[in-house]
């Protein structure tokens, strides 16, 4: 740029006394004032004025460099050894910055498209749990697409779809929506009174790991409660049910089962 070549320009003057003093100026290709010119121009190809020029960046530095030698130098041809040390070190620090920041982009450019997938698999597992019945009561939807879903997700991105928890976790969610649905016969009633204390344990473990929002929690069990009782009774679902009040004329889990 036009910046650059006008402040690489300023070591005419300097570039001149060196090959003066140093006849092998124009012979070494590695003599430490070439080395330091042809560093810098390289370092600045491609550089625009967006890059900024002050702070820690590229022409701060080059900047900085032409000063010292426009300042400091006499006859004193160690300078160039120095500063074209310091500034291949800096460059050095620039590069493995850069590569870091690479790596960053890409872990996480990885972590979105994992973190999509993750929701791809979750969503169709809910999907698929959901439409096994042909009405699913309002409590246990909002139950399983607010909070069991990022239950899901997280054991996802956790421990994987081939986990033992993962397995654990979908099984609850199939249990949970089965349990809400009516039970006809009283085997069926039985088989539900017994499985009512670990799915609500199971439940509460999910969702604490998530510490999903307790004033929810609660009126979603109290929600499932009500069903679980109208299940028991033998009748159908009350859907309004969601309040502390046990709906009128259900019995208790006991009484349902001995009637």
């Amino acid at each position: 740029s036009d910046a650059m070549r006008a402040l690489l320009a300023r070591l005419q003057i300097p570039m001149l006394k060196v090959a003066i003093l140093d006849k092998s100026f124009f012979s070494r290709k590695d003599h430490p004032a070439r080395r330091l010119l042809n560093g810098m121009a390289q370092a600045a190809i491609g550089w625009t004025e967006q890059s900024g020029r002050s702070g820690d960046g590229l022409y701060a530095h080059i900047d900085a460099v032409v000063s010292r030698i426009l300042s400091e130098f006499d006859d004193n041809l160690g300078l160039f050894e120095e500063l074209n040390e310091q500034f291949s070190a800096f460059l050095d620090r620039e590069q493995r910055g850069a590569h870091v920041a690479e790596e960053r982009a890409a872990q996480v450019t990885q972590g979105k498209e994992v973190l999509v997938e993750a929701k791809r698999h979750v969503a169709e597992e809910i999907g698929r749990c959901l439409s096994e019945y042909e009405s699913v009561p309002d409590v246990v939807q909002n139950l399983v697409r607010d909070g069991w879903n990022d239950v899901l997700l997280l054991i996802y991105l956790r421990k994987g779809q081939e986990s033992e928890e993962w397995s654990e976790a979908v099984r609850l969610m199939d249990r949970l929506v089965w349990s809400v649905m009516p039970k006809p016969s009283q085997s069926e009633r039985q088989e539900l009174l017994r499985s009512i204390p670990d799915l609500l344990k199971g439940l509460r473990a999910g969702l604490g790991e998530i510490s999903y929002n307790q004033h929810k929690m609660t009126r979603a069990f109290k929600g499932l409660q009500a069903r679980h009782l109208a299940c028991l009774r033998g009748g159908r679902v009350v859907e309004s049910a969601e309040n502390d009040e046990q709906p009128t004329g259900v019995a208790r889990p006991a009484e349902a089962v001995m009637e």
